[in-house]
């Protein structure tokens, strides 16, 4: 499981057990599970998790609203709903043999949106696969 994989397990852990907003918690877990205070506040893995949370996809966590969606981070959004919309589909261990960069292209191509280049996922893949495996994605 990757850093961000575990910072999304704790996170939810936390918003479950201690009724703390998404927001919060991701930040509260990311410094405990990222080392680095770079990669802890990267954008593009928050808004996997929080665009997963706002959409009610993430088991515990209550739909509403965790950011301001800036067009980088939308498009972020809608590349984790689609890859959480493949996993949920396709199910591992169909996709176990799939790297996380085609993964991410793969979800990047079911938005249909032409103006979305591909880019690396920059851990997006490993939180929406700890949720999956941790049964936490709706």
């Amino acid at each position: 499981m990757t850093k961000f994989g575990e910072a999304a397990i704790a996170a939810v852990s936390e918003i479950k057990n201690n009724n703390v907003k998404a927001d919060k918690a991701w930040e509260n877990a990311c410094d405990k599970c990222i080392e680095s205070q770079e990669s802890s506040i990267k954008a593009c893995p928050r808004t996997v998790f929080l665009g997963l949370c706002e959409e009610g996809y993430v088991d515990s966590v209550p739909k509403g609203s965790y950011l301001v969606w800036d067009d980088s981070s939308l498009k972020n959004k809608k590349r984790a709903i689609a890859l959480r919309n493949i996993i949920i589909e396709k199910k591992p261990p169909s996709l176990s043999n799939e790297t996380n960069d085609k993964l991410w292209e793969m979800a990047t191509r079911a938005t249909k949106d032409k103006s979305m280049p591909v880019v690396n996922d920059q851990g997006g893949v490993g939180i929406v696969k700890a949720l999956f495996n941790a049964n936490l994605l709706k």
